[in-house]
């Protein structure tokens, strides 16, 4: 509700009354709906929100059969876009591929195409910074040998999350399968030195880049087989609603991949808890 009133406010006044995050000052710039720490910044806030729908629409079909609560869903999903976050973007990319591959239903596929689509180009409209985000990644490949050119990009920021995918993508180009295949090895994305990139001590917030840099397309196939388990489960327990549940977790499944966050943990023990109460057939 904070976040919300200063979004208002800021929109109307072009002011903050609480800075984006508590140690940054209230001239810090404006960047999409803020939850002042509570959600941490924007990238934070967006894919927090989106587990936290998810959250919501599991238990209500496991204790209600149905889903009660749609406003607050409503609620929860627009204050996401409304952070515009790049991370955001991302993670909808992720939602619309993970759908594709794991859908068998051609219409669910074009209508959940559609939907992410629609949903991040409204973004790109409304935020220019996100648009200038977009205008300079492609703007990469042609300065990556040029570091002071590389800097003065507005992705610049972002690097850090782009980077580990684009030597990963560059490896497959490149014939270099063993990188391409088993990664550089664990925490490896932390120290990356690529023509005129580098970065020291500093892990990608995406735990996409970290999966595929480090452990390459073996580790991330694994990781999302591992994670298929629980999928499967929830389709077979909630037979009647499982295109809700497999939306639900691709969701979560995305949200978890395109920010460095242990979110998933929190859906794993909800599955788990539904196992258990599915098992020994527990009500109370």
């Amino acid at each position: 509700a904070i976040g919300l009133f200063e979004f208002t406010f800021n929109f109307f006044t072009d002011n903050n009354f609480i800075p984006r995050q508590f140690n940054y000052g209230f001239d810090d710039e404006y960047i999409g709906l803020r939850f002042h720490s509570l959600l941490g910044e924007p990238r934070d806030a967006s894919v927090n929100l989106l587990a936290f729908s998810s959250i919501i629409i599991l238990l209500e079909i496991f204790f209600y059969s149905r889903i009660r609560s749609y406003f607050l869903i409503f609620l929860i999903f627009t204050s996401s876009i409304l952070t515009f976050s790049t991370t955001l973007i991302f993670c909808f990319a992720l939602i619309g591929i993970t759908y594709i591959i794991l859908c068998r239903n051609l219409i669910n596929i074009i209508f959940m195409i559609i939907f992410c689509s629609t949903l991040v180009l409204a973004i790109f409209y409304l935020d220019q910074r996100v648009y200038q985000y977009l205008s300079d990644l492609f703007m990469i490949s042609n300065y990556i040998n040029n570091l002071e050119v590389l800097k003065t990009l507005q992705i610049e920021p972002q690097l850090i999350n782009i980077m580990p995918i684009y030597i990963f993508l560059n490896d497959l180009i490149n014939l270099n399968f063993l990188e391409f295949f088993f990664g550089n090895g664990l925490s490896s994305s932390s120290n990356i030195s690529y023509k005129s990139y580098f970065n020291f001590s500093d892990y990608p917030h995406s735990q996409l880049s970290r999966l595929v840099y480090e452990f390459g397309i073996v580790g991330l196939i694994s990781y999302i087989f591992l994670l298929n388990y629980y999928k499967k489960f929830l389709s077979n327990v909630f037979s009647n609603n499982s295109q809700i549940i497999l939306i639900v977790f691709i969701v979560f499944l995305s949200a978890a991949l395109a920010h460095r966050t242990g979110i998933f943990l929190i859906f794993l023990s909800l599955t788990q808890l539904i196992y258990i109460n599915k098992k020994y057939d527990i009500h109370n």
